[in-house]
C-alpha cells in the first residue's frame, strides 16, 4: 500500500508460481519477493527468472526473516540484487526503488516511478 500511495504501480502474486509468471508476462522493474512463499519458494523465483533472457532486467529484492550470513549468501547466489530482513525498512525499499545512483538526493523526485511485483 505505500509503495502505491507514492505512484508506483504494483502487482501481486499470492504464491510462488504465479508470481514467477507474473514476473514472465509483466517482466516490471523491481520485484520484491517473499523467500518463504508457497510452491516456488523465493530462491527458486529468482534462480528461475534469473535464466530467462529478460531475467536481468529487473532488480529483484529478497524479503525474509533470516538474517544470517547464510542466507544473505544463499539469495545473493540465487539471483536477488538486494537482501531485507523483516520488518523491512521503508526508507531502505523506497531507496532501492529510486532511478540512479545511491548517491542521488533523496528528496529528488525520480523521473518516472517503477512498477514493482
Amino acid at each position: 500500500m505505500m509503495l502505491e500511495l507514492e505512484g508506483h504501480l504494483v502487482l501481486e502474486a499470492g504464491e510462488g508460481q504465479s508470481g514467477l509468471e507474473l514476473l514472465r508476462t509483466e517482466i516490471p522493474d523491481v520485484a520484491v519477493i517473499d523467500l518463504g512463499l508457497p510452491g516456488l519458494d523465493g530462491y527458486q523465483i529468482a534462480s528461475r527468472f534469473r535464466r530467462e533472457p529478460t531475467g536481468h532486467r529487473v532488480l529483484l529484492v529478497a524479503v525474509t526473516g533470516h538474517a544470517a550470513p547464510e542466507a544473505r549468501e544463499r539469495s545473493l547466489a540465487a539471483g536477488f540484487d538486494h537482501h531485507l530482513v523483516k520488518p523491512v525498512d521503508p526508507d531502505v525499499l523506497r531507496g532501492l526503488l529510486l532511478p540512479g545512483p545511491p548517491s542521488a538526493p533523496s528528496g529528488a523526485p525520480p523521473a518516472s516511478q517503477p512498477t514493482v511485483v
